[in-house]
This record gives C-alpha cells, structure tokens and sequence, in this order.
C-alpha cells in the first residue's frame, strides 16, 4: 500500500494506521461503485469499460513475456 505521495511510512507506529485507513478506504469505494454496474444508468459504461480491461490486461500480459 502507497501513502499519500506513494511511498509506505518509513515510521513504523504510522504506517499500520495508515495501511488500515488505506485498505478501508478501497473497500468504502468498491462498495460505493461496484454495485453500480447494474443500474441502468452505468449499464453501458459497464459494458465498455469491462472489455477495454480485458484487453488492456492481455497486451500488458504481452509485454511481460518478452
């Protein structure tokens, strides 16, 4: 986990709390938009963008390899 300017806490009582909030914070916004994707409204972003990941994901994988 990254810090505010992307580095974890070298000062070790900081750097739990800080993981914490991090992780709590990831879970608050998966919770807040992951369920979105079934409204009609995000319905078609959804669609886009689950794709563009994919792929994004297969040439990264490419890349890798070589």
């Amino acid at each position: 986990m990254l810090g505010v300017n992307g580095y974890v806490s070298p000062n070790t009582e900081r750097r739990e709390p800080m993981l914490e909030r991090k992780r709590q914070e990831y879970h608050n916004f998966v919770e807040q938009y992951y369920s979105t994707r079934h409204q009609d409204i995000h319905r078609d972003m959804y669609r886009q963008v689950c794709p563009a990941t994919l792929m994004s994901l297969l040439s990264t994988m490419l890349f890798i390899h070589k």
